[in-house]
């Protein structure tokens, strides 16, 4: 089936990332968890916020 996904990386670097390159290696640890193939993502929200500790990813899948 198709989903979507909201996720949130709150960062302690202060270097400059792009969403997009942390969103594929999500993308990709996530399969065969979520899908068996990202292309079924077929709607992705991704945010970035710098936090002085605790660093995570926070993760919503949901199906369409």
């Amino acid at each position: 089936g198709r989903g979507g996904v909201v996720w949130t990386f709150y960062r302690k670097s202060k270097r400059a990332t792009d969403v997009d390159n942390l969103s594929k290696a999500v993308l990709d640890a996530l399969a065969g968890v979520y899908w068996n193939d990202d292309r079924q993502v077929v709607d992705l929200h991704v945010g970035k916020i710098q936090v002085e500790k605790d660093p995570c990813v926070k993760i919503e899948v949901f199906p369409l």
